[in-house]
């Protein structure tokens, strides 16, 4: 995996990780392992993207790092895409979603994907998984059919 100034900047600030299973590192990984074979057709430039956007995906929840410090060191659109991924209101969070562009979705489906096969989650997270889903389902048919097949087991 590739990375880039942005990207180690956001893996120095964690504190803790979203996923139990895998180290943050590993997380963004199957993250972007799943878009990227979802996409055989992805450009360099935009794989450079996925990678950012992927661990853009936990800063908010799980660094020390704040929306003005993104914005200042990163840029205004990762600030918005990591506050996107990062609200904790489902409600919120799915207004932002489609409002976002492609990229952000997929990471927003592959994450879920990556956290029910791998993590012990009550019914709630299955149930917020479906309206996230129902709300985005068009942004990506295969990773979303992926999730809605793992929902559905």
């Amino acid at each position: 995996m590739k990375t880039n100034k942005s990207f180690n900047l956001i893996l120095d600030s964690y504190t803790k990780n979203i996923s139990t299973k895998f180290s943050n590192k590993e997380f963004i990984s199957k993250i972007y392992d799943l878009i990227i074979k979802s996409h055989n057709d992805t450009k360099d430039e935009d794989k450079d993207k996925v990678l950012v956007h992927c661990a853009l995906y936990e800063v908010l929840n799980s660094s020390s790092l704040t929306y003005d410090d993104i914005y200042s060191k990163i840029g205004s659109n990762e600030a918005e895409i990591s506050e996107t991924l990062s609200y904790k209101n489902i409600n919120k969070r799915i207004e932002a979603l489609l409002n976002s562009e492609y990229l952000v979705q997929s990471i927003e489906l592959s994450s879920r994907i990556i956290i029910l096969e791998n993590e012990k989650v009550d019914d709630n997270y299955k149930k917020e998984c479906s309206l996230v889903l129902s709300c985005i389902k068009n942004c990506n048919l295969e990773i979303s059919k992926k999730l809605e097949d793992i929902i559905s087991s």
